[in-house]
């Protein structure tokens, strides 16, 4: 084989790989996409589930549907700040090298340095 037919077949290797990731990742955003509408449909049925019990209180006397609005609405102004983790040591899936926390990129359930990203 010649040096030029070598190079076709490690970029064709490197191509048919570059697939597989994509495709990996592609299922990926699938199943995060139908978990997403999994949870969308729970937030719904909670929220009908809160309408008729608060309804049925309401109706019995023993809830008061204006305090809890004035709640709700001071809730809603209050600043909420997130908490965020502090960086740790984490292992790239992809080499193996330990880099901290907050340098990694996340693909599907794994994380990645910036480095394997880069060179994808």
């Amino acid at each position: 084989m010649s040096t030029r037919d070598l190079r076709q077949n490690r970029k064709l290797r490197a191509l048919e790989e570059a697939l597989e990731q994509a495709t990996a990742i592609k299922d990926t955003v699938g199943a995060v996409s139908s978990g997403v509408s999994g949870v969308r449909e729970e937030v719904r049925e909670l929220g009908r589930v809160v309408h008729v019990l608060m309804t049925l209180l309401a109706e019995k006397g023993l809830l008061d549907v204006e305090e809890i609005r004035r709640r709700l609405a001071q809730e809603a102004t209050s600043p909420t700040k997130p908490v965020e983790a502090a960086p740790h040591p984490v292992t790239c899936v992809h080499c193996g090298n330990k880099v901290m926390s907050n340098t990694m990129v996340k693909v599907g359930a794994d994380r990645w340095c910036q480095t394997c990203t880069t060179n994808l």
